[in-house]
């Protein structure tokens, strides 16, 4: 199948578990992706089994001129941004009575406010070409509470 053949995009935290998933159906339909993550040997595994149209770069979401600059580098490339999946996330695993308030804004940081950072850069680009798709992935956490993840199930909601 070639539905997405000509498409490009990224994916945070896209190299493995469902944003992984989401990058080799992709993939499968025709897109390049491009997916960050912090650990590179996680990223060598991922570009190992998705092949070449899986591109990766080892990247924080939470630095955000890399991330901003990572989306302007994708459309510089490829002259267009087709599609942009909000996927990092993280988790704090602690009872709220012991979270410290750095531990709650973690969760913040890297599910809030790196998905904003990344929709705002992408937008700069989808306007300007009169097309584009952004997906944020969200949890059932954010509908239902589970023990010791607050902040997690918060920053979801």
């Amino acid at each position: 199948m070639d539905r997405f053949s000509q498409r490009v995009g990224l994916i945070t935290g896209g190299s493995e578990g469902i944003g992984l998933a989401v990058a080799q159906r992709l993939i499968a339909e025709g897109a390049q992706v491009y997916v960050c993550g912090r650990r590179r040997e996680v990223l060598d595994a991922a570009k190992a089994s998705a092949g070449d149209a899986l591109h990766v770069r080892e990247l924080d979401v939470l630095d955000s001129e890399a991330l901003s600059g990572l989306i302007d580098e994708i459309h510089n490339e490829h002259n267009r941004l087709d599609f942009l999946v909000n996927n990092a996330m993280h988790v704090g695993w602690s009872a709220i009575h012991e979270t410290s308030i750095e531990g709650f804004r973690q969760d913040f940081k890297v599910n809030v406010d790196a998905a904003f950072v990344s929709t705002q850069a992408a937008l700069r680009h989808m306007t300007s070409q009169g097309s584009g798709s952004i997906l944020n992935v969200a949890s059932i956490n954010g509908l239902l509470a589970i023990d010791n993840m607050a902040a997690y199930s918060a920053s979801k909601a």
